[in-house]
């Protein structure tokens, strides 16, 4: 049992040092967003026009890549300089996997399938979009927080900060916003090392041979694990006696749903944000996966 407890230790310490740069570089480009992107550049009418905004949503995280532990200040950055809330959360739930990075692992985990890559990437992109119609008409998406909205020094209302105070500006939002998130990845970390420590693995057996069951299963242990999405190709690849069906589900789910980001997402997201993107997600890779194992079984 001992031995658990030191592995549990060094997998929460590894899954926190493996996430920090990421939150980091995450909470400096929001800033940047902040500093020098314009907010009538989000404001701009293409914005409201239905199935441009979410192209250019969904286009936005191969301009700003990041994974999941990055994404959530540059969204809340994006809102707060006028892109509507829904398209940031579509851009949020979908970078982390419309990026160059992810779909150059992705790749190479799956021993160079397209067919894997353009199914991660469009069952993303559609759970994405689905989750950006059902927030469309909802206001208010985003928290607000301590760092931005109460600091006298923050600049708000204004659409350019002074050049003398980009850097002072730069240093003291980035701090903030990165400590702000710093506490639920934390969180996030220890219940996901701990599923992964202590859950028997056997379980795993029951579920190899049903399809609808290995979707579920491996979706469950996406959500658990919370594994960061330019890796987590290689371990869903690695359960090779799962249906690649099972294993699209995994790497869809898991950038959306999992345990760290849910736990990030209670920082930043009011509460029916938070339910619609839970259900939505889940509901959608589980019945998209099964759909297109289903018919995948009758080309066959």
């Amino acid at each position: 049992m001992m031995l658990k407890f030191d592995m549990f230790a060094i997998n929460t310490v590894a899954v926190i040092l493996d996430a920090l740069p990421f939150l980091l570089a995450g909470s400096i480009i929001g800033t940047l967003i902040e500093i020098f992107l314009p907010e009538k550049l989000f404001r701009h009418k293409i914005f409201t026009r239905g199935a441009p905004g979410f192209i250019i949503a969904l286009l936005l995280g191969m301009l700003f890549p990041t994974c999941e532990c990055g994404v959530i200040p540059i969204a809340r950055k994006f809102a707060k300089k006028g892109l509507p809330q829904h398209l940031a959360v579509v851009y949020m739930l979908a970078a982390p996997v419309i990026n160059p990075i992810v779909i150059i692992s992705t790749f190479i985990a799956f021993r160079f399938s397209i067919l894997m890559v353009a199914g991660r990437m469009a069952v993303s992109a559609a759970a994405a979009v689905a989750i950006g119609l059902a927030l469309s008409g909802t206001k208010d998406i985003f928290r607000t927080t301590g760092v931005e909205d109460h600091d006298h020094d923050c600049f708000c209302g204004t659409d350019e900060i002074p050049a003398g105070e980009r850097l002072p500006f730069l240093v003291k939002h980035s701090a903030g916003e990165f400590l702000e998130m710093s506490k639920y990845l934390i969180a996030g970390a220890i219940l996901a090392s701990a599923f992964r420590i202590f859950a028997p693995k056997s379980v795993s057996i029951f579920f190899e041979q049903n399809i609808a069951l290995s979707v579920l299963f491996m979706m469950a242990l996406a959500v658990m694990l919370s594994i960061c999405s330019g890796a987590d190709a290689f371990v869903a690849s690695s359960f090779m006696k799962f249906s690649p069906f099972a294993q699209l589900a995994f790497v869809t789910i898991g950038p959306v749903l999992g345990l760290k980001s849910i736990i990030m997402y209670s920082g930043t997201l009011k509460r029916r944000g938070l339910v619609l993107i839970a259900v939505i997600s889940a509901a959608f890779v589980f019945l998209i996966t099964n759909i297109i194992a289903l018919i995948a079984g009758q080309l066959l």
